[in-house]
């Protein structure tokens, strides 16, 4: 009798049934897998160097060294690469910076830069003021990471501060009082949010030292 009812399951719903359910599950997967999925990461310590008018001397030039964050795709499981090449764009990123103390008091937010986006100076005046209050989104594309903007310190400062930088630097020298860091240990909290994926936050801790070469920005291993 038992043996009969599972012959009849066996014929009458797994057989039938079955490849339907399997099909669905597989595209279910398919489509998750294909959605934005992003990291921060690191890129490094960068030096350049920031150009300005001055009434006195004209042309200015101050060399520094910036702090960036990548943003990428979370790399497809080895077991789906075969049938899923890239993941879809995530559209319209935007990053918001919160910075703490070591003891988690608040010090100053601020909008994000994308480094890629036009740089205020290039803008005509009436655009600038814009772009200041509504920064540039961007869309992170699978194998294309974006480079967000975090934090600068020039080299001949005799004050050893560092600054946050994002559009508002342009208006400032590049040292914007209101996002001015001493000495010290920081947490870095940056929220990414877009159109067509849930925001998320990743937390960083930064150390501003004496000179560029001791100062760093990393992973928080803890995010607590």
């Amino acid at each position: 009798m038992i043996q009969s009812w599972i012959s009849w399951i066996w014929t009458n719903i797994i057989l039938k049934f079955g490849p339907a359910f399997l099909a669905v599950v597989l595209t279910q997967k398919f489509i998750e897998v294909r959605k934005p999925k992003l990291e921060m990461v690191l890129e490094g310590v960068r030096s350049n160097s920031l150009k300005t008018l001055t009434k006195n001397t004209g042309r200015s030039e101050s060399r520094y060294h910036m702090w960036r964050i990548q943003v990428q795709h979370i790399k497809i499981p080895w077991y789906l690469g075969w049938l899923i090449r890239s993941r879809e764009a995530a559209l319209q990123c935007k990053a918001d910076l919160t910075f703490y103390s070591s003891k988690n008091s608040p010090q100053f937010s601020m909008q994000g830069r994308w480094a890629n986006t036009p740089e205020i100076s290039h803008l005509a005046i009436f655009d600038q003021m814009g772009k200041v209050l509504y920064p540039d989104t961007v869309n992170v594309a699978h194998n294309l990471p974006e480079l967000l903007d975090c934090v600068v310190k020039f080299d001949n400062d005799k004050d050893n501060m560092a600054y946050g930088w994002n559009n508002e630097a342009y208006f400032t020298n590049g040292r914007n009082p209101n996002y001015k860091l001493e000495m010290g240990t920081y947490k870095v909290d940056v929220r990414l949010s877009g159109q067509n994926f849930r925001q998320f936050t990743e937390r960083f801790n930064l150390i501003v030292s004496e000179g560029w070469e001791g100062t760093s920005l990393a992973l928080a291993k803890d995010p607590d």
